[in-house]
């Protein structure tokens, strides 16, 4: 059944607005357009302009503005993390087994031939109905080695394999957009190779469609590492993505913002994600910027407590490139999204729009960038007793400065230190002490996406899986 769009209330799109969209999936192949060149370059302009005539005033201007992004950037984080800590109804299922919807899952692979053992035992583990139940694992066509993983695998006749045409870009997006087409279920999710969904986890999702009703087109459960103690790094990503999944999607939704959606464990009405286009092949955080699709169609999308389990990156080399990834697609959903309404095919953002694109989705990129620049102003003035802020303001407004730097940073340790106490897992509090050294890496990828933007946006650093005993079959710890 198709369910057009603007019926959540929010906005009235119309089924215009999502014929135009169904027939786009390539909004990021194009990084800039014109109008965001010739405004990107008036700006440099005018601030090099301002440098030339006044070196002090355009310090305190650049200062100035990075301060008060990042402020109101941190306090919409701060704010989304204390509305998402209210607990999440989970309507019951009801019901009957017979009377549940077919459900199709997506699984796309490219190099995960050790993982294919462990993801048909998560895919066998899950409790739905055989018959109710589509898995297409979707492969590269020219991975031979994960092609002859799965062959050498026994799997049900409920899973199969659907091979990825040869193209370009070579893409997440793009192998979903393919399965999309192939997909039967009324209901479809995405999961990663590494992925252990709880078992309950589909049968929630239809409780929570069926109670929320057409206007909710997209649910996404909860993502959190299962090898959190591996390493210094697993434990510090896996106080990032309890604040993320445990509070900060879920206080978005509540206060009306659209979602970006996590890469995995996404559960979309088929129809209404045909409808708004599927996934965008050129844009590498296509889970973020189909959030945002979503919301500007008048598409509700909501967050549901189930769990799903995943693999942490355990080291810098997996670490950094995915995080690289992320920030690059981050700047093409921002770019995208700031285009002309005409330009997308979709409705216009909004008041509420521009300010989640501007606070949130620009703001992210710009608190990554300049926080190690505000770090190293900190410690120039600790050392030599000579504030660059001080010069470049007067003593009221430099202490003020000062003092959201130091609130906004504290405030994002104690969120870090909190969000795992919600799951018991009081041992990691104390490591959010250490989450400084995590923003560092993330301003470090921050500054490597910009580069990739410029140089080669399109570019899927794929993180490798297996790297941890837990990945393996090992119960998730």
């Amino acid at each position: 059944m198709y369910y057009p769009v603007g019926q959540s209330g929010d906005r009235d799109a119309g089924p215009a607005a999502a014929d135009a969209a169904r027939q786009k999936r390539v909004w990021a192949e194009r990084r800039l357009t014109g109008a965001q060149v010739a405004i990107l370059c008036g700006l440099l302009g005018v601030l090099l302009l301002l440098f030339a005539v006044s070196f002090r005033f355009a310090t305190a201007l650049v200062i100035g503005g990075a301060v008060i992004a990042s402020s109101i950037h941190l306090g919409l984080r701060v704010l989304a993390w204390t509305v998402g800590q209210w607990p999440i109804a989970r309507p019951a299922l009801t019901r009957s087994d017979a009377d549940l919807p077919l459900y199709t899952i997506l699984v796309p692979l490219y190099r995960e031939a050790n993982m294919i053992a462990a993801l048909a035992a998560a895919m066998e583990a899950l409790d739905y109905p055989r018959e109710r139940l589509e898995v297409l694992l979707v492969v590269e066509s020219d991975d031979e080695e994960t092609q002859a993983a799965i062959a050498r695998t026994a799997l049900p006749n409920w899973m199969r394999t659907l091979a990825v045409p040869a193209g370009f870009p070579r893409t997440k997006p793009r192998a979903c957009g393919h399965a999309l087409e192939q997909a039967r279920g009324e209901f479809v999710v995405v999961f990663d190779a590494e992925d252990r969904p709880e078992p309950t986890q589909l049968r929630e999702a239809v409780a929570a469609f069926d109670a929320y009703g057409p206007p909710v087109a997209c649910l996404q459960a909860r993502l959190v590492p299962y090898n959190r103690s591996d390493t210094f790094l697993t434990r510090l990503f896996t106080l990032d993505y309890c604040q993320w999944f445990d509070g900060m999607l879920t206080g978005l939704q509540r206060l009306r913002f659209p979602v970006p959606l996590g890469g995995t464990s996404n559960h979309f009405r088929t129809a209404a994600l045909v409808a708004a286009g599927g996934w965008d092949a050129y844009n590498v955080t296509e889970d973020a910027d189909l959030g945002i699709r979503l919301w500007r169609l008048g598409w509700g999308v909501r967050t549901i407590g189930a769990t799903t389990f995943e693999e942490a990156p355990t080291s810098l080399d997996s670490l950094l490139p995915q995080r690289t990834r992320w920030s690059r697609g981050y700047l093409q959903t921002f770019f995208v999204h700031a285009r002309r309404p005409r330009t997308l095919g979709l409705p216009g953002l909004g008041v509420a729009g521009w300010f989640f694109l501007l606070a949130f989705v620009g703001g992210s990129i710009i608190f990554a960038l300049v926080n190690p620049l505000f770090w190293a102003m900190a410690a120039y003035a600790l050392f030599t007793g000579e504030g660059l802020l001080e010069w470049a303001f007067d003593p009221v407004i430099a202490t003020v400065a000062w003092g959201s730097m130091v609130f906004g940073n504290g405030a994002a340790v104690l969120m870090a230190a909190l969000s795992p106490l919600g799951r018991g897992w009081w041992r990691l509090a104390p490591w959010a002490l250490a989450s400084p050294i995590y923003w560092a890496l993330v301003s470090v990828a921050s500054y490597l996406a910009i580069a990739a933007f410029a140089r080669d946006p399109f570019r899927w650093e794929k993180t490798p899986h297996g790297r941890t005993r837990a990945s393996n079959g090992e119960p998730p710890r």
